[in-house]
């Protein structure tokens, strides 16, 4: 039943996929085009009026800000690809950890079993949201007319998840550890009470 599900889910995130892909070429073919023309303008500028005149450097400013704009929508596009498959991969990850807490309320898997589970959802989320942003990063840095302010914000924003994951992982680690230190303290308690039981018995017996 859930790989069905799993399998209709994919289905219908890969429809929106091909409908920005299919948008993309249809803006892509327009903008090339407009770009050829402003090729061509600045050529024709150039002949007819000289490499330094006027004329012909508006037109090649034109034709560089057309260049631009095709950047930036191959930027656009490649983001929102990145975040539905992000968000795709979220989901799944949260959906398994719901499944996790549910068999532990149920008594089919132990407090340390989901914890050890939370551990390696916590990995996997940070997984997905570094290679997202490292994807971001290097579109922007794959394009000579990005902001390099925008580059190093992008940079800061990877530093300061891996900061939040290491923070998060050592706090379900020591949580963890706690867990296991009082399960031998209960089993201790345990065999100290069955212990006593049995010396009380037999010095009844006595």
């Amino acid at each position: 039943m859930r790989a069905a599900m799993s399998g209709s889910e994919s289905k219908t995130t890969a429809r929106p996929s091909c409908c920005i892909k299919a948008g993309e070429a249809a803006a892509g073919h327009a903008l090339q085009a407009k770009l050829a023309y402003a090729q061509a303008e600045t050529a024709a500028m150039r002949q007819r009026h000289g490499e330094r005149s006027k004329q012909a450097q508006e037109a090649a400013a034109h034709e560089i800000q057309i260049e631009r704009e095709i950047a930036a929508q191959k930027r656009a596009i490649e983001d929102e690809l990145t975040n539905r498959r992000r968000i795709a991969a979220q989901m799944d990850i949260e959906a398994a950890a719901q499944d996790a807490k549910f068999q532990e309320q149920m008594g089919l898997m132990t407090k340390a079993e989901l914890l050890a589970q939370e551990r390696k959802f916590a990995a996997q989320k940070y997984e997905i949201e570094r290679q997202a942003l490292e994807e971001k990063l290097a579109l922007l840095k794959s394009d000579p007319t990005t902001d390099p302010v925008a580059r190093e914000k992008m940079e800061t924003q990877l530093q300061e998840i891996k900061r939040r994951y290491a923070l998060q992982d050592r706090q379900l680690e020591q949580q963890a550890a706690l867990e296991k230190m009082q399960n031998w303290r209960n089993v201790f308690q345990g065999m100290e009470s069955g212990f006593a039981s049995v010396f009380a018995s037999i010095g009844t017996k006595i």
